[in-house]
């Protein structure tokens, strides 16, 4: 998984990743109709794990930036109307769907693709730490929102699920 720039702007080295894939997509394709035959699974294997790079980089990036307008109302404080800090919540809460959403994307299109047994742990990841990682950090980010709109804010976010048992035992000692 990418790690994220935490520097505000970071997210636009990673929108440059998104278009190096885009190029080389572009190269993937065209190299189909001119690679000799034993050659043409080694070029759907390639298109198939770019095209998942390229869905789980621009959920990074749009979590990032989910990160940040989520971050903007606390950081304005007082200088807007409660109003405006709520429409900001709600706004990084669509980004955050988004990411969500750009992720499945991603991984339900890398699992149609796999044909390689070396690949099958590959679904069992994305699904754990990607998809699972970006639906609990909406929902941990919603109940922050609905604790500023009025709404049921005591909902349990799972993040348990991320880890397992021996993982949890090792930072309990």
């Amino acid at each position: 998984m990418i790690v994220v720039c935490l520097t505000h702007g970071g997210h636009r080295l990673f929108e440059h990743s998104a278009a190096l894939d885009e190029d080389a997509l572009t190269c993937l394709h065209a190299a189909e109709s001119k690679v000799a035959s034993q050659g043409k699974n080694e070029v759907e294997y390639w298109i198939s794990r770019t095209q998942y790079n390229r869905h789980d980089t621009r959920a990074q990036v749009t979590e990032r930036k989910a990160y940040l307008t989520f971050d903007k109302p606390f950081r304005d404080g007082g200088a807007v109307s409660y109003t405006q800090y709520v429409t900001g919540l709600e706004a990084a809460l669509r980004f955050f769907a988004a990411a969500r959403e750009q992720a499945q994307t991603g991984t339900t299109d890398f699992a149609k693709m796999i044909d390689f047994t070396s690949d099958l742990d590959a679904p069992y990841h994305l699904n754990v730490n990607t998809d699972l990682g970006f639906d609990q950090v909406f929902q941990w980010m919603k109940t922050v929102a609905n604790s500023h709109r009025g709404k049921l804010y005591t909902n349990h976010v799972p993040f348990e699920q991320l880890f397992t048992e021996e993982v949890r035992r090792k930072n309990q000692e």
